[in-house]
C-alpha cells in the first residue's frame, strides 16, 4: 500500500513540476520576446509558435492537476436539493459519463497524432508536430484515469454506506 501511495506522489510531483517548467518558460520566452520587440527591434521568429504550445500544453497539464484535486468545472446546482446518496449516485454518472467522454477523446486523439505522424509536418524548432500534439491522448487518457478512479470510489463506499 505505501509503495503505490509513493507512486502516486511521485506522479502527482512529476505533474507540478511540468505545469511549472511550462508555465516558467513560456513566461521567460514571452518576456523575451517582449524585450527584443521593444527595446532592439527584432523578433524571435521562434517565439510565437513556441509560445503557442506551451499555452496549450499547460491549459492540459492544468486541466490535469485541476481535475486531481476535484476543481475542474462542474455543474452542481442539482447536488444542492439532493440528500447524500443522491448526491453519490448523480456523482457516479457524473464520473461514468465522464469517463466515456475522455476515453473517446483519448482515441480520437490517439487517431489524430497518428495521423498527424504520417504527414510529416514539422513545428517549432523542427520538432515533429506529432510530437507536440501528444499532449492531447496524454490529457484525455489521464482525464479518463482520474473520472475511472472516481467512480471505482464512489462505487466501493456504496456497501460501506449500507452498514451505517
Amino acid at each position: 500500500m505505501i509503495r503505490r501511495r509513493e507512486l502516486i506522489r511521485a506522479f502527482e510531483r512529476l505533474e507540478d513540476g511540468t505545469l511549472g517548467l511550462l508555465v516558467g518558460t513560456l513566461v521567460l520566452v514571452a518576456i523575451a520576446q517582449i524585450v527584443m520587440r521593444n527595446f532592439f527591434s527584432v523578433s524571435l521568429l521562434w517565439a510565437e509558435p513556441l509560445i503557442r504550445h506551451l499555452v496549450l500544453w499547460s491549459g492540459f497539464v492544468g486541466a490535469i492537476l485541476a481535475t486531481r484535486e476535484g476543481k475542474h468545472i462542474k455543474i452542481e446546482f442539482l447536488s444542492s436539493f439532493l440528500g447524500q446518496r443522491a448526491r453519490r449516485l448523480v456523482s457516479m454518472l457524473t464520473n461514468c459519463a465522464s469517463v466515456i467522454i475522455c476515453f473517446t477523446l483519448f482515441v480520437t486523439a490517439v487517431r489524430f497524432v497518428a495521423d498527424e505522424k504520417q504527414y510529416g509536418l514539422k513545428g517549432v524548432f523542427d520538432i515533429p508536430l506529432w510530437l507536440l500534439q501528444l499532449i492531447f491522448p496524454v490529457t484525455f487518457g489521464v482525464l479518463a484515469l482520474r473520472f475511472f478512479v472516481h467512480l471505482v470510489t464512489h462505487l466501493r463506499a456504496i456497501p460501506q454506506e449500507g452498514t451505517d
